[in-house]
């Protein structure tokens, strides 16, 4: 792994955490959320899956120095691929691989 691949996961991991620490908590008391991380040969897959069926979007107009609503972004920016799935019984799954 280079060095920038492994910047970039300490990345995407510093997003993740602050989605679950600060995002979800609060919102709404049946909003459940896993994450799940996958290490597959040559690649790492992590899926984060609530109850929201609602696909996330990317709030138009953020500034440079936002501190929210850079998730989307930074995903697109540094992963190899992701995309939003429907979660079984309901809700959407986002997952990236990188």
């Amino acid at each position: 792994m280079t060095a920038q691949a492994a910047a970039d996961r300490r990345s995407l991991n510093s997003e993740i955490l602050h989605l679950l620490k600060v995002a979800l908590p609060g919102r709404k008391p049946d909003r459940r959320c896993s994450l799940l991380v996958l290490r597959q040969t040559g690649t790492v897959r992590v899926e984060v899956t609530d109850s929201c069926p609602r696909p996330p979007v990317t709030p138009a107009g953020l500034s440079e120095g936002a501190e929210s609503g850079r998730g989307l972004l930074l995903l697109d920016g540094t992963v190899d691929k992701w995309g939003v799935s429907p979660a079984p019984g309901g809700g959407k799954t986002v997952w990236f691989e990188c």
